[in-house]
């Protein structure tokens, strides 16, 4: 039997990278049941504006652990459905 140099499973990387693929299709799935047209990350995003205020875009960058242009996109998403202005 072939000896296994990596086992996914005993891998924090691995780990954690399944447990945020796992929440996050749960949370996606829970939204949908509940008739919220959200993703995620614009749940987070509104999260962070209701919790703190007006931020500026770098600081929701900074706090959604997002890059810059990725911010860009989902905002301009966002305000195209209403969601925030």
């Amino acid at each position: 039997m072939k000896t296994l140099f990596y086992i996914p499973e005993d891998v924090l990387g691995f780990m954690t990278s399944t447990a945020n693929r796992l929440m996050s299709a749960l949370l996606r799935r829970k939204m949908r049941e509940a008739g919220i047209e959200l993703s995620g990350d614009q749940w987070g995003v509104l999260a962070l504006l209701w919790d703190r205020g007006d931020l500026e875009q770098e600081e929701l960058v900074r706090l959604a652990c997002m890059d810059k242009s990725a911010m860009s996109r989902l905002l301009s998403q966002m305000e195209v459905r209403g969601l925030i202005c």
